[in-house]
């Protein structure tokens, strides 16, 4: 993975028919990107060449919030964390 790489946790790749992607939250709502992957490194980051920008709110793990049927829903961002590769 590149050292100036945009990453996120494994946890937070969702798999769809179309393929991988995570659900972000933009204005307090769920939005669904779809994601290009590119190297996925042993401590579990996956580098993501399309789809997100640094900055981005990702949900991780997203568990039953994952149903794409949830696309605009609201939420609260309890916390958030970035880690810098």
């Amino acid at each position: 993975m590149r050292t100036s790489a945009t990453a996120i946790p494994m946890a937070a790749l969702v798999r769809g028919a179309e393929g991988p992607g995570a659900w972000t939250v933009v204005n307090g709502r769920l939005a669904f990107r779809p994601l290009r992957i590119g190297v996925v490194d042993p401590a579990g980051w996956a580098e993501v060449l399309d789809g997100i920008q640094p900055g981005d709110e990702v949900v991780v793990a997203p568990g039953r919030l994952a149903d794409r049927g949830n696309e605009g829903r609201r939420v609260r961002v309890a916390r958030t964390e970035s880690r810098t590769r």
